[in-house]
């Protein structure tokens, strides 16, 4: 049920997701929420971040011309430092979208 909230409804998205968002949208408390994504996944921030590397992945293969502005909002990233941040330790790699249009 959790899962489906996070990644079905693509509530990673949201970029003040919090886990009282997924806690109320689950019908579960937040501490069982909080229990559950960091024994299943870590952290909640990681897991959610990966979702929205992998995501950003998706739109740069759709569209490869993305700005990376563009590409960070889409994704959920509150800033264009977090998804650098999160990108480096997901794919290893910066993102090749803008090709060095900001």
């Amino acid at each position: 049920k959790i899962r489906d909230c996070i990644e079905t409804k693509r509530m990673f998205l949201k970029s003040d997701l919090q886990l009282v968002d997924i806690a109320q949208a689950s019908g579960e408390n937040r501490s069982y929420v909080s229990a559950v994504i960091t024994k299943e996944y870590g952290s909640f921030y990681s897991y959610v971040n990966r979702l929205r590397i992998a995501y950003a992945d998706e739109l740069l293969k759709e569209h490869p011309r993305m700005k990376q502005v563009e590409l960070v909002e889409r994704c959920g990233f509150g800033s264009r430092t977090s998804f650098l941040k999160w990108q480096k330790i997901y794919s290893g790699k910066p993102a090749d979208g803008e090709s060095g249009h900001k």
